[in-house]
């Protein structure tokens, strides 16, 4: 939150507090007040506490500084938000004026209305530290039963929102939980006080899609990045901030962000724990059949991008690569007997291409976003749709999910999904979706797409040009390149992680590899590739 936005909702108690306070010591003078007045005149009432937190916060705001503050700070800044946002407007106190109106029988769908809404409105907050090693010692100690676990910390601490997928998601961090534990108070926040919040939005929010996505990050790119982020936003480079060491080092310490220095291993990963990774896989997946597991995962397809290599005689440059993209999910049961049609995001509502044709009528599953990206509400929609699919079959699943912020329960939970996380860092080494199942989906939308270029060629377009597709014909492509993943190619990708038990005969890419190279042979033949391209 910014601070001047904080400071004018402490402003806004004041006036309320004080117009309250007239009102009790006018009351006070005629008869005197009852117990819940006095109460919220020693406590409610007086905001010595807010106000001193506001100066302390003011002094450190002009150095960009980030601080820890305690737990009865962050209560006053709730506090004030709160407190804020549940003052009356000038309309709701005219309503209120008014003489109230007799009380009618409510039917049992707006009692159902008033819960729901009412159980939207409590935002769950985060787990301190100490609560994650005490609902992982109890896991431990009680038979590991991840929905039994949920249950019953949901009484002990309903504002943090239990579910089995939060369990689930700590048990599989468990090792790095208990490690984190050992170097870091538990009894305090990171808060980030700045003048640019929102740029700082817009870089944690890249940052994230940049890990889930396995994109190496260094501290220069997230000092480019600011910059960039500050250009769009039409901010002068005489007001950008100092983008230091010391900037960039409170930046990483910031919660949420702590993974992305480990994000890199990777690659790395030592054998024993991936292996004990695809050994508590191997165990969740007993006692659901191959249908009934499941696996998303999402990919960035810059569907306009010239191949990168080819023939030629002597060194020479290639044509400009075109960084237009969509966000595909792709989604498939173990067996490969059922795949889901492909989730697509884009960066416009209705693009030209659309002709003013809903996505709907189209038959894509589409939606968007300025960045193209997956988010928490787009897939919400998703598996909310999913598990309506499921309910109708009478199907109980397991889906298998990388760690990543949008992936997260919704509102109310699912009653015919099962969520489980795979532990950081590993999700390149055993899931299967990027066990070569993306590889062949882009191999396949390669050749199709190299295939339309020569069409493009032959029918006059300039070179220039001829691989600029609009969107609409890149879902297409997209679409019938999904459509060509068969059963087979599908179990072997999945076998191909380990995680199950046997083995099936391994899907052979090595043919349309070959098929893709001689269409690339057959571009640079006529001078549309070149060796650096």
């Amino acid at each position: 939150m910014l601070l001047h936005v904080l400071e004018k909702r402490c402003s806004g108690m004041k006036a309320q507090a004080e117009q309250k306070k007239k009102e009790l010591l006018k009351k006070m003078e005629v008869g005197g007040l009852n117990k819940d007045e006095e109460e919220w005149l020693d406590n409610v009432g007086n905001l010595v506490d807010e106000f001193l937190l506001m100066e302390r916060l003011k002094e450190i705001a002009p150095n960009n500084q980030h601080i820890p503050i305690s737990a009865s700070d962050i209560k006053i800044i709730k506090k004030i938000k709160e407190n804020f946002a549940r003052s009356p407007s000038r309309k709701e106190e005219e309503i209120s004026s008014t003489p109230p109106s007799p009380k009618r029988k409510q039917s049992a769908k707006q009692k159902l209305n008033l819960k729901s809404d009412s159980k939207s409105s409590k935002k769950p907050i985060r787990a301190m530290m100490a609560q994650k090693i005490e609902v992982l010692d109890w896991y431990d100690k009680n038979g590991k039963n991840q929905t039994k676990t949920a249950k019953h910390f949901a009484e002990i601490y309903p504002e943090i929102g239990f579910k089995q997928p939060l369990i689930s998601a700590w048990v599989a961090d468990c090792d790095w939980i208990r490690q984190q534990a050992d170097t870091s108070a538990s009894n305090y926040e990171c808060v980030r006080i700045t003048k640019f919040l929102q740029i700082e939005e817009m870089l944690d929010q890249w940052v994230t899609q940049a890990l889930h996505s396995r994109f190496t990050i260094t501290g220069d790119m997230i000092q480019a990045k600011w910059q960039e982020f500050a250009s769009m936003e039409k901010i002068m480079s005489e007001e950008w901030l100092n983008l230091s060491q010391g900037w960039l080092t409170r930046f990483k310490a910031c919660p949420g962000l702590q993974s992305f220095t480990k994000h890199g291993e990777a690659a790395q990963a030592d054998k024993k724990v991936i292996a004990k990774e695809g050994t508590r896989v191997s165990k969740l997946i007993q006692g659901f059949a191959g249908k009934d597991i499941w696996n998303m995962d999402e990919t960035g397809l810059f569907y306009s991008m010239p191949p990168d290599r080819g023939l030629a005689i002597e060194k020479c440059s290639g044509l400009k690569a075109s960084k237009t993209q969509i966000t595909t999910a792709v989604t498939t049961n173990s067996n490969g007997s059922e795949k889901l049609p492909l989730l697509i995001i884009g960066k416009w509502a209705k693009p030209k291409a659309f002709r003013k044709k809903s996505r709907h009528s189209l038959g894509f599953d589409y939606h968007f976003n300025k960045r193209a990206w997956m988010t928490t509400e787009i897939f919400h929609e998703w598996i909310g749709r999913f598990n309506c699919e499921m309910r109708s079959q009478k199907l109980n699943i397991l889906l298998l999910l990388d760690k990543f912020l949008a992936h997260s329960l919704p509102e109310g939970g699912l009653s015919n999904i099962w969520l489980e996380f795979f532990s950081p860092n590993l999700t390149a080494h055993i899931q299967p979706m990027d066990a070569r199942i993306i590889r062949a989906f882009k191999s396949h939308y390669k050749q199709r797409s190299i295939s339309k270029s020569i069409q493009r060629y032959d029918q006059g377009t300039p070179i220039t040009n001829v691989y600029n597709i609009h969107q609409l014909a890149a879902m297409h492509l997209s679409r019938l390149a999904w459509q060509c993943k068969s059963e087979t190619m599908i179990r072997s990708c999945w076998n191909h992680t380990g995680i199950f038990p046997g083995q099936l005969t391994r899907f052979d890419n090595a043919k349309k590899d070959r098929a893709l190279e001689k269409q690339i042979d057959s571009l640079q033949s006529m001078g549309l590739l070149h060796a650096t391209n």
